[in-house]
Formats: structure tokens, C-alpha cells, sequence
């Protein structure tokens, strides 16, 4: 369904491409299909992507910036790497401290592919606001 949902998006030839939890209910497999569609769509047609989650996996492999919400309100935003590696608000840190209780995956790099995901990822730990 996500895939075709994307292809519908893709059909007027956006600049931006709006992903609203992208990969919720899907099994491992095909979310690891649904990133790297994204990823590849991204880079092919110069696209900017907005993404929307709750998964900081799946915002650590899609997005160059960040912008974390608490009530409807921005927590803290910048670049993703460096907010998720040295979160300034207390609030970014509990929450990368839940995800970083459960198993994330692992990026690996495919010749002349860039990096792809590749692994499980299990988000298990709540988050106590």
C-alpha cells in the first residue's frame, strides 16, 4: 500500500514528498524496501522529503534534519546526526535513550548503491513523558 500511496505522490512530479509514518505496520522486510525506495527516490529525483515519525530508526536513515516535537511544540531541531549523537534537550535525550534500549539496525554500505538498511529493527521501550 505505501508503495503505491508513493507512486500516486510521485505521478504529479513534486518537489517535496510528504511521508507520514511511512513504514508503521509494516513487517522488517518490506520496511527496509519502503527506506531504500525513499532514499533512492530522493537522490534520483532531487526530491525533499518530509518525514513524520515516531521510529527515530527510520528518521536516523531518512532525514538530514530533525525537528523533535513534545505537546505540539519543537523540543529541540538541527542536523539529525548531531542531535541524536548530543541532544540538548532533556526531553530528545529520554527519548533517544528509548529507542537505544531496543535493537536498531545497522547501516551497510553496497558499492555504488550508498548505504542501504539492511536489518530488524524492534521498537520496543516506551517512552515516560
Amino acid at each position: 500500500m505505501q508503495r503505491v500511496a508513493i507512486a500516486r505522490a510521485l505521478s504529479v512530479e513534486p518537489d517535496v514528498l510528504y511521508a507520514d509514518e511511512p513504514t508503521s505496520a509494516l513487517d522488517v522486510s518490506v520496511q527496509a524496501q519502503v527506506i531504500n525506495l525513499l532514499l533512492d527516490l530522493r537522490r534520483s529525483l532531487n526530491l525533499t522529503l518530509v518525514v513524520v515519525s515516531h521510529d527515530l530508526a527510520v528518521v536516523s536513515r531518512l532525514c538530514e534534519q530533525i525537528v523533535v516535537l513534545k505537546d505540539g511544540q519543537i523540543a529541540e531541531a538541527g542536523p539529525t546526526a548531531e542531535v541524536l549523537q548530543d541532544p540538548a534537550s532533556d526531553y530528545t535525550a529520554k527519548l533517544i535513550g528509548a529507542a537505544r534500549a531496543v535493537n536498531l539496525e545497522r547501516f551497510q554500505q553496497t558499492p555504488g548503491r550508498g548505504h542501504r538498511w539492511t536489518e530488524e529493527v524492534r521498537l520496543g521501550a516506551a517512552l515516560d513523558t
